[in-house]
């Protein structure tokens, strides 16, 4: 009897874990835009910007691709 219970708790957990990694993705490929889009609007301002979400997310921006390691 116990077991299902437990079984239903790490199923929840699961879907709980996959959803907030879903959302942070989203969140980092709007980061990305936005340092993208400061970048070709303004250079300096696009490093400003990347500055500032690597420092709060510990994440690694690359040429062509972002990674953000952000907690919420």
């Amino acid at each position: 009897h116990g077991a299902s219970i437990y079984g239903f708790y790490l199923q929840t957990a699961q879907i709980e874990f996959e959803e907030a990694v879903r959302r942070r993705k989203e969140v980092a490929e709007k980061d990305c835009g936005e340092i993208g889009l400061a970048e070709k609007s303004n250079p300096t301002a696009g490093e400003k910007i990347k500055e500032q979400k690597t420092k709060v997310c510990g994440g690694i921006y690359e040429e062509n691709s972002c990674f953000m390691y952000c907690t919420y």
